[in-house]
């Protein structure tokens, strides 16, 4: 028996994306998390299932406040992840969405990842050069 699986991935056509979101929120409700880090790919996990449970959990196991982690990410998946960390940073290749998103959410953005994006935060944000 494998159990519940973690997390569902559907790849809807994009003419029915809006209809499939919409249908899923009617059957299943808060039940469900719905995200993508691809756009038209969507990831459904439990409700209480994201990014940020296993960002503070390894922070918790290291005896790391979430006060001092940072997290990196470009994805509309990464977004509970990046507002439960202490310096939570978009990257620049992140889409239009994402970006869009975030507006009000208080995170960093940093260069594209094909511009050493990750590397500008962490000089900036870690090694404060």
């Amino acid at each position: 028996d494998l159990g519940i699986p973690p997390k569902v991935m559907i790849l809807p056509d994009p003419e029915h994306l809006e209809q499939t979101l919409g249908d899923l929120d009617r059957i299943f409700g808060d039940r469900i998390y719905k995200a993508w880090a691809v756009a038209g790919r969507v990831e459904i996990m439990h409700s209480q299932v994201d990014k940020s449970v296993a960002l503070k959990a390894i922070a918790n196991h290291a005896g790391i406040p979430m006060h001092e982690v940072m997290a990196l990410g470009d994805g509309n998946n990464d977004l509970p992840m990046l507002n439960a960390a202490g310096v939570g940073v978009l990257m620049g290749n992140a889409d239009e969405a994402t970006k869009a998103d975030v507006v009000d959410m208080g995170l960093h953005t940093t260069l594209p990842v094909d511009e050493d994006g990750f590397a500008a935060a962490v000089r900036k944000f870690v090694l404060d050069v």
